[in-house]
């Protein structure tokens, strides 16, 4: 069975460790733990490692943005959930922020 380099395509002797034409460890060289050699990136496994730490940052992201958005609609609803304000001349019942009442006219405050 012939064997091909993952990065580039080219043809390689079946006992290769790494590519002829690029120096991509191959998965022979993979399975046997050969490591690579110094200053030299095997950027198919450092982008797998960069994809894994992304994916755990967004996560972690993410929860912590539902977290806020919550505690951000907590106190919008504790805000705008105020009781009306009645008013003094006439009984009729107004928005919590009224300083006129919408029925008599009167000021509320």
């Amino acid at each position: 069975m012939e064997t091909f380099c993952s990065n580039c395509g080219e043809k390689l002797p079946e006992n290769a460790n790494f590519c002829l034409k690029c120096g991509v460890r191959t998965r022979k060289g993979k399975e046997q733990g050969i490591p690579t050699p110094y200053l030299r990136v095997d950027l198919t496994d450092q982008l797998e490692k960069i994809g894994i730490e992304i994916d755990k940052a967004l996560s972690k992201a993410g929860k912590e943005m539902e977290r806020a958005f919550k505690k951000v609609s907590e106190s919008i609803k504790e805000t705008t959930h105020r009781n009306p304000i009645v008013c003094t001349s006439c009984g009729e019942e107004n928005t919590w922020d009224s300083r006129f009442c919408h029925k008599c006219g009167e000021k509320l405050r």
